[in-house]
Formats: structure tokens, C-alpha cells, sequence
């Protein structure tokens, strides 16, 4: 097998110990101790300097050979990005439909394939596998820092963590399903660094957990699955809550 490591998703957890801060040499470790992903991912930086500089504010685009086409990336406009924990009810919605956005499009179109491609990439030979985890380093990155700044604004309107201002009713109930899906959107994260680092290790270690890859492939899945559904009941939820805004 090769030896050459290609590095799951780059952990962002904001410590001191360097493996977030720009203009450091990259250390690739073996897949079988990965640099973890989040397991919260509303600690990830707001700062857009792990790769790429980003502007979320505009529309991004995701370009690498790791990608079967160039991706966009939905951006968030200026004024959801501001938003306080006073804001309007419906801007705070807006806000969380715009961040689950562009969370999908960086974590199901971007990353996950990425990942896949750079691990066919690399079977070529050991020049291949250097260079697909260089560019997957950069792809990952990057998109970590959409991530973080998308993050940093339900930060800032008291969505994430829900803020006491929420206080009870619509608002509350707000912040319970925004709870929720951030729930689901953790363990998903935590499920794709365990699939990650069984994938690289079957790959590119001593052992074969090909088994296992396909076991943690079908949980991460079955979360994309509660995902969507959490975020159908959130949707009929708003529906029925609008309705009654406009018979007020």
C-alpha cells in the first residue's frame, strides 16, 4: 500500500497550538490520527485567513481538480451577516435559511467529493497522492473558512448559542430548531472524520476497513437524511408561524 498520508478535513478549534494559523507549514499525519474535525462547529474561527481570504458576503466559487465542475457557493448578504439578537423574527429565519445554505453546498459539494476524488486520485502513485492532499488541504481549508464565518454570524444574532434575549414564544422556538440541526450537522461532522480516517487508512495504512468505511459512509447518510427532514418540519413550523403573523 502507499505510504503517503492525505490529511482529513483540517480541525479549526480556534486553540494555540497552531494547526489554524496562516502562513504555517501544513503537517500531514498518518489517516489513522487525523487532525479531528469540529465536533462543534459553532466554535469554528470567524477569521477567513486558513487558506484563502473569503468574503461571504459575495458569491463564492469553488474551483479545483478535485471537482467535477466548478462549484457555487450561496452567499449571505451584507445585511443577514449584521443581524443583532433584536432583529425581526422572520430576518432572524432568513439568516438561518441562508447559513444552512451554504453550509450544505461547502460540506455535500464541495468537501465530501473532494475527499473521494482525492483518494481515487492518489491510487495513481505516490506523486498523485502528495498532490491530492496538498490541493485537498487547500479545497478544505477554504471552505472551513466559509464555514467559520457563516458561523460567526448566528454568532452574532444570538442564534448560536440561543442568546437570552430570545426569551419565550416564536423566537424561542426559533432558536430550539436552530439546537437541533446544529445537533445533526455536529454528528455528521464527527461521523465524516471517523469515515475519512478509515477511508485514508484502508487506502494508505496496514490495515483493510473497508468494511468499516461503508458503515460509517451509511451513517453519515442517514444523518444527511435527518437533516433534510429536521429542516422540512423546521420549514412547515414557519409556515404555520407566518400565517399566523399575517392574521395578527
Amino acid at each position: 500500500m502507499l505510504s503517503t498520508a492525505i490529511p482529513v478535513l483540517p480541525g479549526h478549534c480556534g486553540c494555540s497550538h497552531g494547526h489554524d494559523r496562516a502562513g504555517e507549514e501544513e503537517q500531514y499525519r498518518d489517516p489513522v490520527q487525523p487532525d479531528p474535525l469540529p465536533t462543534d462547529t459553532s466554535d469554528l474561527p470567524s477569521k477567513s485567513e486558513a487558506i484563502d481570504a473569503v468574503d461571504i458576503s459575495r458569491p463564492l466559487f469553488f474551483s479545483s481538480p478535485l471537482l467535477p465542475s466548478v462549484v457555487r457557493v450561496p452567499h449571505l448578504p451584507t445585511t443577514l451577516l449584521s443581524l443583532a439578537p433584536t432583529a425581526p423574527l422572520a430576518a432572524l429565519v432568513a439568516q438561518f435559511k441562508a447559513v444552512q445554505s451554504t453550509r450544505t453546498a461547502v460540506t455535500r459539494h464541495v468537501l465530501d467529493p473532494a475527499f473521494t476524488a482525492s483518494l481515487t486520485r492518489s491510487a495513481a502513485g505516490p506523486d498523485h497522492a502528495a498532490y491530492a492532499a496538498n490541493e485537498y488541504a487547500r479545497v478544505a481549508g477554504r471552505g472551513m473558512a466559509v464555514l467559520g464565518q457563516a458561523h460567526a454570524a448566528m454568532r452574532k444574532s444570538g442564534l448560536l448559542p440561543p442568546a437570552e434575549v430570545m426569551g419565550d414564544g416564536k423566537r424561542s422556538e426559533l432558536a430550539q430548531w436552530v439546537r437541533q440541526v446544529q445537533a445533526l450537522e455536529k454528528r455528521r461532522i464527527e461521523v465524516t472524520a471517523e469515515y475519512q480516517a478509515t477511508a485514508g487508512e484502508t487506502v494508505y495504512g496496514e490495515r483493510d476497513l473497508s468494511e468499516e468505511v461503508e458503515v460509517k459512509a451509511a451513517m453519515r447518510d442517514r444523518l444527511v437524511v435527518e437533516i433534510n427532514e429536521a429542516l422540512e418540519e423546521f420549514q412547515a413550523w414557519y409556515a404555520e408561524v407566518a400565517d399566523d403573523e399575517d392574521d395578527e
